[in-house]
């Protein structure tokens, strides 16, 4: 899923190694890189550009409003890590980072960061997204990332955006066909 040069590359920094361990189900190692190098929880960098390009995967250049505002509310009522989330939020980020980027700052930095990671694993059970396409997804998110200036500003060193808790996980059941 990513591009040649990638091969067998991993995600470097701390958040995308959360990402990656959350999404592949390692509780263990989510729970220790929380802890040990990101002070409880993920912060808010690669996760939207993460979200974007899983959005962009699944819904291509062509995608028509009503797929994602049903995507959104399949989302929420399926994602476990999407509970509590507004699918219309849901639905103003996801068709942000598709095309519609003025949808995108209706949401504010601490909702954006919970709705993108909310909606990437979502995004990543409907891709059906294997360890190795895990990676692939990260390591080209940490690479836009780098070419990209940040969305909004982060929160506070001591804080994290999305605390680490164990609604982080996947159903690894698509939301299309249910």
């Amino acid at each position: 899923m990513g591009s040649p040069e990638d091969g067998d590359a991993v995600p470097r920094s701390a958040e995308a190694r959360w990402i990656r361990a959350a999404l592949k189900g390692d509780s263990r190692e989510r729970r220790r890189i929380a802890l040990e190098e990101l002070h409880g929880g993920p912060p808010f960098r690669v996760t939207p550009i993460a979200c974007a390009v899983a959005a962009r995967r699944l819904f291509g250049e062509q995608w028509d409003r009503r797929v994602i505002t049903t995507f959104a509310r399949r989302i929420v009522e399926r994602t476990p890590a999407a509970a509590g989330l507004l699918p219309r939020d849901v639905e103003a980020v996801l068709r942000g980072m598709t095309g519609e980027t003025e949808l995108i700052t209706a949401a504010p930095g601490e909702a954006l960061a919970e709705i993108s990671l909310g909606s990437l694993f979502g995004l990543a059970d409907e891709l059906a997204l294997d360890d190795r396409a895990v990676d692939a997804l990260l390591v080209e998110a940490e690479r836009e990332t780098a070419a990209v200036p940040v969305l909004a500003e982060p929160p506070d060193a001591d804080e994290a955006a999305a605390p680490d808790d164990d609604r982080w996980r996947r159903t690894f059941q698509g939301l299309s066909d249910q």
